[in-house]
């Protein structure tokens, strides 16, 4: 699970460095099962202008971990876990 994880991390970095698109990045965390979520509320909507678009970043609520990457161009967060 942790390898999953650090090569997810490993890949949204190489991508800063190189001309992969957005449209691209999404589509990978799409098929690597990254759900796609649109902020509904007021809170929501603010904590995702306050996460850098395409930013990896690891968050634990009940227990569990859930890795967030931000996209507010698109107004979207994709959350994925370990796996």
């Amino acid at each position: 699970m942790m390898i999953g994880a650090t090569a997810l991390l490993a890949l949204m970095a190489g991508c800063a460095t190189t001309t992969t698109s957005t449209q691209d990045v999404a589509n990978m965390l799409v098929a690597s099962g990254f759900k796609t979520i649109t902020p509904k509320t007021p809170a929501q909507q603010e904590k995702l202008k306050q996460l850098q678009t395409g930013q990896a970043a690891m968050i634990q609520k009940n227990g569990r971990t859930y890795y967030v990457v931000a996209d507010p161009p698109r107004n979207v967060v994709y959350v994925g876990g370990p796996t």
